[in-house]
């Protein structure tokens, strides 16, 4: 999964350094997949810790703007994606990938996903974050807290303040209304950046994707 990643975005222009986070990551690359990679110089591997939150801040202590962040389970991850979300993820302190269920329904790629219920649409991630300067840093320490509660909407918002877990749970919150009032609590300024492709909510969290992507791909090739 990580060499589809690494290759898509080595291969994309308007990507410099690619930085691997990972508990281990000098293991993952001795896998032939990944060799030829650990060997590119735009490659550098960097070993994570407990969190991703905490993780993400000691890199970006070092790093030029603006970071763009996936993941190595983001298997259909392609430049169509990249130049959408990338068109769209400036004029914010940080932005968020998303996918509508009724777009990757069209494909019927909507099955065994995690969506947020909004009044207006039904999402779920894209694994596709922008960070475009250091404001992000508030953003990221608050992430702590939010990040254990990634699977469980409810709890996130209810981190966020019980009147918007109300909202949410009887769909009266718009998707743009949520991120206004993730943005008023992080202080800084997020953007849900609606991805058109059906394929971009879809990772790999379990084997029934490990499937589903591999299917995908054979029919690609």
């Amino acid at each position: 999964m990580l060499a589809h990643v690494l290759e898509t975005l080595l291969a994309y222009p308007r990507i410099g350094e690619v930085l691997v986070l990972a508990q281990h990551p000098e293991v993952l690359f001795d896998h032939p997949a990944l060799i030829r990679h650990s060997l590119d110089p735009r490659v550098r591997l960097v070993r994570s810790g407990g969190r991703i939150s905490t993780s993400l801040m000691a890199v970006l202590r070092n790093s030029d703007w603006p970071v763009l962040v996936t993941t190595a389970d983001h298997v259909l991850l392609d430049a169509a994606m990249l130049d959408w979300f990338l068109d769209h993820s400036g004029h914010c302190d940080a932005a968020v990938g998303i996918a509508e269920r009724t777009v990757a329904a069209a494909e019927a790629l909507d099955g065994n996903r995690t969506w947020l219920h909004f009044r207006d649409v039904d999402v779920t991630g894209a694994n596709l974050f922008a960070f475009n300067g250091p404001r992000i840093f508030a953003g990221l320490a608050y992430w702590k807290r939010l990040e254990a509660h990634r699977k469980k909407p409810w709890r996130m918002a209810w981190e966020l303040g019980p009147w918007l877990l109300l909202r949410m749970m009887f769909r009266r919150l718009s998707l743009d209304e949520g991120f206004a009032a993730l943005s008023r609590k992080l202080g800084l300024t997020v953007h849900a950046v609606r991805i058109p492709y059906a394929r971009a909510g879809v990772d790999v969290d379990k084997y029934a994707d490990h499937v589903l992507v591999e299917g995908l791909l054979t029919r690609q090739v």
